[in-house]
């Protein structure tokens, strides 16, 4: 984000350059009405760079501000996805574990209705492996 001064740099760029001239100060040691005129152009120079310097200090303070509250809502939201990823994993797991309850529903069904078998296969494994990943995750 630009400095939004820029009036006052293009004031501080018009300054006349005989204020940063050395040469100059044997001639307004000689002559009082010169040296007036150059502290009245220093004076209000001076001035002008007090004045920029503070609004640059602010405007400091102010991106500092934004980016300590850019760095608070990067680390929510980090946070955030992190326990999204949990919550996602809990939740295959037990998807996993209900398609697991639905094959053997339909496994052992036939034994009492009659009705035709759509899970075949050993489904003792596939209990063991997302029983143990259940106890793993913490839940039972």
């Amino acid at each position: 984000m630009p400095s939004t001064d820029g009036v006052t740099r293009g004031k501080i760029a018009a300054l006349p350059p005989e204020l940063s001239e050395v040469e100059r100060v044997d001639e307004m040691c000689t002559d009082s009405d010169i040296a007036r005129a150059m502290q009245a152009k220093a004076k209000a120079a001076l001035e002008l760079l007090y004045d920029y310097n503070e609004k640059l200090d602010k405007e400091l303070d102010d991106r500092k501000l934004a980016s300590m509250k850019l760095q608070d809502f990067l680390y929510a939201q980090k946070d955030l996805l992190t326990q999204a990823e949990q919550r996602l994993e809990v939740s295959l797991i037990y998807s996993s574990l209900v398609n697991l309850l639905w094959c053997r529903l339909q496994f052992h069904w036939p034994l009492f209705s009659g009705a035709s078998k759509s899970c075949e296969g050993p489904y003792e494994e596939i209990g063991r492996v997302e029983e143990s990943r259940v106890e793993h995750a913490g839940f039972e």
